[in-house]
């Protein structure tokens, strides 16, 4: 009887350490699926937030390339307001005058 005895705590103790085993295991596995599921989720978010950043990488390229449009139209006025052919407009249209060998019409 003895032997039984002895027989079933020796069974019962290795049914403790497999059953502490086997929550090791599992508390395990879900850490790792925890951990997983995190890195998944910030995996998801940073993609998002590069989607973000190409988006305003293209909305400002275009702000570049219409700024440097609008600095060569005032390079342009610019070089035309340092010439003499500005100035002669200017005095033709705001002051009236003219070459002594221009034609001048005037509307009836």
């Amino acid at each position: 009887m003895s032997q039984v005895r002895g027989h079933n705590s020796r069974d019962a103790r290795a049914r403790k350490r497999r059953h502490k085993a086997s929550r090791s295991v599992f508390f395990i596995c879900l850490s790792v699926i925890c951990f997983t599921i995190a890195v998944g989720a910030l995996q998801l978010s940073l993609r998002r937030q590069e989607s973000a950043y190409r988006r305003q990488e293209k909305s400002l390229q275009v702000q570049i390339n219409n700024e440097k449009a609008r600095a060569k139209e005032l390079n342009e006025l610019e070089a035309y307001m340092k010439s003499d052919r500005y100035i002669e407009d200017t005095a033709r249209e705001k002051l009236g005058m003219a070459y002594p060998n221009d034609l001048l019409l005037k509307a009836r």
